[in-house]
């Protein structure tokens, strides 16, 4: 990096180097020029960089003077939807009570216009009522207990046929398959004269030498 010094030490030998030659000093004018040239630039910088650093600095503040308008904001919000659900719940529970209210009076409204006009009322039920009812459910309660119970023995009953049904079909099987193999190896034992078949050699012999 190029630095003052460096700078400083360029414009001496270079004046040297003139003055040697030509005895001016035109070296040491343009190297002071330069100087002023850089500390102008310097002083420009630091102008910028203070500028920057305001600018930072305000816009930091800004952002916090928005961030806390923002919480406010949001707990505003949430005070207000507080309050809308309370005023809510409120709503609805007087919507409640003035439907109670109106079903209670137009009941008793309803006694009172009948009481005026004398309109009969049904009878009260009989005392042996709910003996009845209760001698039925216990019928009920039988006929299902004897239905479970029948329907258990049928469920057996169809149980035991599918089971007999398949053994007599396994034995019919084994049956015709039995049969089957008797038959092919008694028509073994005629053609090739085996067993209780062995005469046939004889008569095969006898009627091979005629």
């Amino acid at each position: 990096m190029f630095t003052y010094r460096q700078m400083v030490n360029t414009i001496i030998r270079r004046t040297l180097i003139e003055v040697a030659e030509s005895g001016a000093w035109s070296e040491v004018k343009k190297g002071v020029e330069q100087l002023r040239q850089k500390d102008c630039d310097v002083t420009s910088l630091r102008l910028t960089n203070k500028q920057l650093r305001a600018s930072r600095d305000a816009i930091i503040n800004e952002l916090d003077e928005k961030r806390d308008q923002w919480v406010t904001e949001l707990k505003d919000a949430d005070e207000k939807v507080a309050i809308l659900r309370d005023k809510t719940s409120d709503d609805l529970q007087n919507a409640n009570a003035r439907l109670c209210y109106a079903e209670k009076w137009l009941f008793a409204r309803f006694e009172a216009l009948e009481l005026r006009l004398n309109v009969p009322r049904p009878p009260p039920p009989r005392s042996d009522h709910e003996q009845r009812v209760h001698e039925e459910l216990l019928k009920a309660f039988e006929l299902q207990i004897q239905y479970d119970l029948h329907a258990g023995e049928i469920r057996g009953w169809l149980t035991f046929k599918r089971e007999r049904a398949a053994r007599l079909a396994r034995e019919q099987q084994l049956r015709a398959s039995a049969t089957h193999i008797q038959a092919w190896w008694r028509g073994i034992m005629v053609r090739k004269a085996l067993g209780q078949f062995r005469y046939l050699r004889q008569t095969k012999g006898k009627g091979k030498k005629k």
